[in-house]
């Protein structure tokens, strides 16, 4: 399976919250789909066909792959798209009140934040506990009012997993909505989005070994029946005049313009890719691996939960992130120094930044050793 990633020839690749690398299956139907370019849904000859065969074949696969039905898909560029058209059109007043946590990702932060101010409503934060979310501080918050839920499923930073199904049903009880995101979730968690109580649910495919530019939005049919347009141009109208102009059925309605079809050829293939080979008791061997080595690092501080999988992040005392970061590099080994695009959790968790190792289908055993080896040597080094 590695030999379709040639580039883990060269380099230890620990980054896959970030992004993932690409089989070479899925390269191959980018490639083929160039090959044979026509538009979608606005041509009869051959071509065209074709690929709105293709483009809509893809969307049936997304739909399957999270348990919904296929109108209830909404092809965005990625997530922070996704999540950016569910708060810009769902209904919000002055008297609403949106939670979110200090758990999230800026994507699922700064919208709801900035949708807050637009709106002139409330918003709180619910707190983290032991790297996770704190459920009683949730249920509280909740329990007061809830117009909104964003949360994240998986958290890009400890990997802690949130409880969604519960969250939600607290919600229900309030009348809320509940958005997620579910950007690191959909490739280290079986997701049926039906069974998970929720009302959207927003990932990208370059997280699940496809293309960059693609993702996709569930909103649940009875919800997004009811909501405006987020884009406006072609493709997603109904009937236009010089007075008026109607607009389309979901999921066209939030289709404007000519979509990212050979990405969503490109999505397909990932996702077929991906449930053939993914093997969830692998990945948590490689991860209790990962957590048993780096406990024995001196001066280590990790953030983790008992829920995580598939990334955790980390602190060497006395030694600033980036100069670790920039030694195992110098030893063709990858993993992420920073923020990770959540300061308010960083904060929470009482440091500016912080080192990240993030496990990908491809991670093995002696990707860890490697690591291991040159973070020992790097507190040497560095200290």
């Amino acid at each position: 399976m590695r030999e379709e990633f040639p580039i883990l020839h060269e380099i230890v690749y620990l980054d896959s919250a970030a992004t993932t690398q690409k089989p070479t299956s899925v390269i191959k139907s980018i490639e083929q789909a160039y090959k044979r370019s026509a538009n979608v849904h606005r041509s009869a000859h051959r071509l065209a066909r074709e690929n709105t065969a293709s483009f809509e074949d893809a969307r049936n696969t997304v739909a399957s792959f999270i348990g919904c039905n296929r109108e209830e898909v909404v092809f965005t560029s990625g997530t922070t798209h996704g999540i950016n058209l569910i708060a810009q059109t769902i209904p919000l007043t002055p008297k609403s009140i949106i939670i979110c946590s200090e758990l999230e990702h800026h994507a699922n932060f700064v919208i709801w934040q900035q949708r807050a101010k637009q709106v002139g409503c409330t918003i709180k934060y619910i707190r983290v506990k032991n790297n996770g979310l704190d459920y009683e501080h949730a249920k509280e918050l909740i329990s007061q009012g809830c117009s909104v839920l964003a949360i994240t499923h998986l958290s890009n930073v400890t990997g802690a997993v949130t409880d969604v199904t519960l969250l939600s049903s607290l919600v229900k009880k309030q009348g809320g909505l509940v958005i997620v995101d579910g950007a690191q979730a959909v490739a280290h968690l079986p997701v049926n989005v039906h069974d998970l109580g929720i009302d959207a649910y927003a990932f990208g495919a370059h997280k699940l070994y496809g293309p960059t530019g693609i993702g996709a939005l569930f909103i649940r049919s009875s919800l997004a029946k009811t909501l405006p347009p987020f884009l406006y141009g072609g493709e997603m109208i109904e009937h236009v005049s010089v007075t008026e102009t109607t607009f389309a059925q979901p999921p066209s309605r939030f289709e404007a313009g000519t979509p990212a079809i050979v990405q969503s050829i490109g999505f397909k293939a990932a996702i077929d890719w991906f449930t053939k080979n993914y093997s969830h008791s692998r990945e948590q061997e490689i991860y209790a691996y990962v957590k048993k080595m780096l406990s024995t690092l001196p001066k280590i501080r990790i953030f983790t939960h008992p829920t995580s999988i598939a990334c955790l992040s980390f602190v060497i005392e006395g030694v600033h992130v980036d100069d670790i970061c920039a030694f195992l590099d110098s030893q063709n080994i990858a993993i992420r120094s920073g923020h990770h695009c959540t300061q308010p959790l960083h904060t929470s968790l009482g440091i500016p930044s912080s080192l990240r190792v993030s496990l990908g289908i491809y991670s093995t055993k002696e990707d860890i050793d490697a690591c291991f080896l040159a973070l020992q040597e790097a507190i040497q080094v560095l200290s």
